[in-house]
């Protein structure tokens, strides 16, 4: 089976995904090559981590939680 594209931005695609020892749906999310911006740093990474910081404080119905 095929995993479901559930949400993609300007970082990441979001697809629907199953966490076996928690017998629950989560979201796997892949970071797009290249987000060092090619200069070997680390950057578009950190910025990732930063924003996903920022929404785990979040809680909504609406939001995936993180």
């Amino acid at each position: 089976m095929l995993p479901v594209r559930i949400g993609h931005g300007g970082m990441a695609t979001a697809y629907d995904g199953f966490h076996p020892r928690l017998d629950v749906e989560v979201p796997v999310v892949v970071i797009f090559p290249g987000l060092d911006g090619g200069g070997g740093g680390f950057e578009g990474v950190q910025r990732f981590f930063r924003e996903a910081q920022l929404a785990a404080v979040l809680r909504s119905n609406h939001l995936v939680r993180v």
